[in-house]
C-alpha cells in the first residue's frame, strides 16, 4: 500500500511536470539520442558496461532534479526512501551526469545489497573488470 501510493504520487508529479510529447521533443532535439539509447561505458559494481544516459539526458533537458530512491525494506512490505536531489555541476557533460547517477545507484545498492537484483540478461554478459574473458 504505502510503496504503491508513493510510486503513484511520484508518477503523477512527473506527469504534471513533463508530458510524453515534451519528453520525446527534448530527447529528439538533443542530437545524442543514440548515446541515450546505447549508453555510456562506465564501471558499475565492478563491471565495465554501458549505462543508459537517457535518464541523465532527460533531467538535463527538463531541468528536473534527480531524486535517488532507495529500497529500505522488503518485509513485511516494500519500503522506500527518497533522498535529496543529486547535485549537478553546471556545464557538466552528459557522460558526467550519467556517471553521477550510476555512482548514486551503486551507493544505494551497497547500502542494502540483499534488496537488489538485476533481472536483465545483459548483466551476465559483462565480466568483472580485470577478469579475463
Amino acid at each position: 500500500g504505502e510503496a504503491f501510493l508513493m510510486q503513484d504520487q511520484l508518477l503523477r508529479a512527473v506527469a504534471e511536470r513533463v508530458s510524453a510529447a515534451e519528453i520525446e521533443r527534448m530527447v529528439g532535439q538533443t542530437g545524442s539520442l543514440k548515446m541515450a539509447q546505447d549508453g555510456v561505458m562506465l564501471r558499475f559494481l565492478g563491471k565495465d558496461m554501458p549505462i543508459s544516459a537517457g535518464p541523465a539526458q532527460l533531467a538535463r533537458h527538463s531541468n528536473a532534479p534527480v531524486l535517488p530512491v532507495a529500497t529500505v525494506a522488503a518485509e513485511p512490505a516494500w519500503r522506500f526512501r527518497i533522498d535529496p536531489p543529486l547535485v549537478r555541476v553546471a556545464g557538466s557533460s552528459l557522460e558526467a551526469d550519467a556517471e553521477s547517477m550510476a555512482r548514486a545507484t551503486e551507493r544505494l545498492i551497497l547500502e542494502r545489497p540483499q534488496l537488489w537484483s538485476w533481472q536483465q540478461r545483459r548483466w551476465r554478459l559483462y565480466p568483472l573488470a580485470g577478469a579475463g574473458r
